[in-house]
């Protein structure tokens, strides 16, 4: 089995054990709180945040020095940093963003894709055709924020796409 399918075993079981319950030995009691993006313009990130996702801003400030401006946006109980930093700049992407290390994308789930798909095709955000992953059991979908950040729609449902 190649590494990557090993390391997706992996990974899977892992988030099982967690999900159900299961204590896993020495584990860190972690839970997610938010994430944080550098953008060029952060009045047009806001706006596409708002206007795409639904995300309400929390608190927004900017600072002097170091030149920041930031803004708290949060979907439910989940928060996104949009950060403006003077001298930030975008690495080249590659054709395929997850051939960059580092972060490749976040992901928000849902219990129907094509309805968010079709949602935000409505909304002007332009997202990848949903598909489906048999290997995986789950549909999903790409959309690029303001900045051409990867965000993954992403539903599971092992009985439905067996």
């Amino acid at each position: 089995m190649p590494a990557y399918k090993v390391i997706a075993v992996l990974a899977v079981f892992t988030g099982l054990r967690v999900l159900s319950g299961e204590p896993m030995p020495d584990s860190l009691d972690l839970t997610p709180h938010h994430i944080t993006v550098s953008v060029a313009d952060l009045d047009r990130a806001v706006k596409w945040y708002q206007e795409k996702l639904g995300l309400t801003v929390v608190l927004r400030k900017t600072q002097e020095n170091p030149s920041l401006s930031i803004a708290w946006m949060k979907m439910g109980g989940f928060r996104i940093d949009l950060i403006q930093y003077k001298g930030s700049f975008k690495p080249k992407v590659p054709s395929d963003h997850l051939l960059m290390q580092g972060w490749g994308h976040i992901v928000f789930s849902t219990a129907d894709v094509d309805h968010e798909y079709q949602l935000l095709k409505a909304r002007g955000a332009n997202p990848s055709g949903p598909k489906t992953s048999k290997e995986f059991h789950n549909r999903t979908f790409y959309v690029q924020d303001s900045d051409g950040n990867y965000i993954e729609i992403y539903q599971e449902d092992p009985a439905k796409f067996k």
